[in-house]
């Protein structure tokens, strides 16, 4: 019983790293990595030929069988040579592993998602959230194009919501603030719980606008729909991919700036959405009413 158990997680630790390997520029790495001993960024982006957004995701994804030295220079991790040495010892089934059709169609699927994922899940984004000038270009672009969309569409922005019209612009801009402070507040509380090392606060909240961005065009879209005569359904359908987009823009910025995991970064970025939507129920009118009578 105890001899199967230990097989059984010897096989699934294989299989593992089988997956690890399968993807060509994390295997690239580990094998760079292997013989090298150590490299920096730009000759491990050199020597595969990736993309910074890449590189740096797939690094991410490696993360327990890659690490960094004093002089930030990449290695592998314990973890990580003995991948190596799987790859170098098990080439030939990991090839066989490779060529098998699960894996052929799992790859395919990925390649048939990957426009989706560029969409709602931008990784690009991470390449200009490194470098400072594009980063607070980027958030003061987003903060502009954000005031103007919500002054052309009249419509007053309450957390990932928008709540009614205004003619009044000031009104207007401080719904928008008040959201940005509260949902930033909610995000770096979240991020402490799951990640529990609080950093970079002043990035975070200058990139919110950033992550806020697709769903603050709803207002023109919302215009343009009733300019037309658009069914109700355009405009519903659009918020909610919008606001889609929105939660995978901030995922996005959460992880690149708090180091977390995609996983960790997403379940606080559902967290604050699902606040801020209970939020905006408990002060509807309606609610308040019916919890006045109770």
């Amino acid at each position: 019983m105890h001899r199967d158990s230990k097989e059984r997680k010897e096989d699934e630790e294989l299989l593992k790293a089988y997956q690890v390997l399968a993807h060509p520029v994390r295997r690239g790495i580990i094998k760079f990595l292997g013989e090298k001993g150590k490299a920096g960024f730009t000759e491990l982006q050199k020597h595969l030929k990736a993309s910074t957004g890449t590189l740096y995701y797939n690094l991410e994804q490696l993360n327990g069988f890659v690490t960094q030295d004093r002089s930030r220079k990449y290695m592998l991790t314990e973890k990580g040579r003995g991948l190596y040495e799987i790859l170098v010892k098990d080439e030939e089934r990991i090839k066989a592993y490779l060529n098998s059709g699960g894996f052929y169609h799992s790859a395919k699927l990925r390649n048939a998602l990957r426009p989706v994922s560029i969409i709602f899940l931008p990784q690009w984004l991470r390449v200009y959230l490194l470098n400072e000038t594009y980063c607070l270009f980027l958030s003061l672009s987003s903060l502009v194009i954000s005031l103007l969309s919500i002054n052309i569409g009249r419509l007053k922005f309450s957390l990932f919501f928008f709540t009614g019209s205004s003619n009044n612009p000031v009104i207007l801009v401080l719904h928008y603030m008040l959201s940005w402070l509260f949902i930033y507040c909610l995000l770096e509380l979240f991020s402490f719980i799951f990640h529990g090392i609080p950093k970079e606060h002043l990035k975070l909240f200058i990139t919110v606008p950033l992550g806020l961005l697709p769903l603050l065009i709803y207002p023109i879209i919302y215009k343009l729909c009733l300019q037309y005569m658009l069914k109700e359904f355009v405009i519903g359908a659009s918020l909610v991919i919008l606001q889609a987009m929105t939660l995978g823009y901030l995922t996005v910025i959460l992880s690149s700036i708090k180091k977390m995991k995609y996983e960790y970064a997403f379940i606080a970025v559902s967290l604050t959405y699902y606040v801020c939507l209970m939020f905006n129920i408990m002060i509807t009118p309606e609610f308040l009413q019916s919890f006045l009578r109770s």
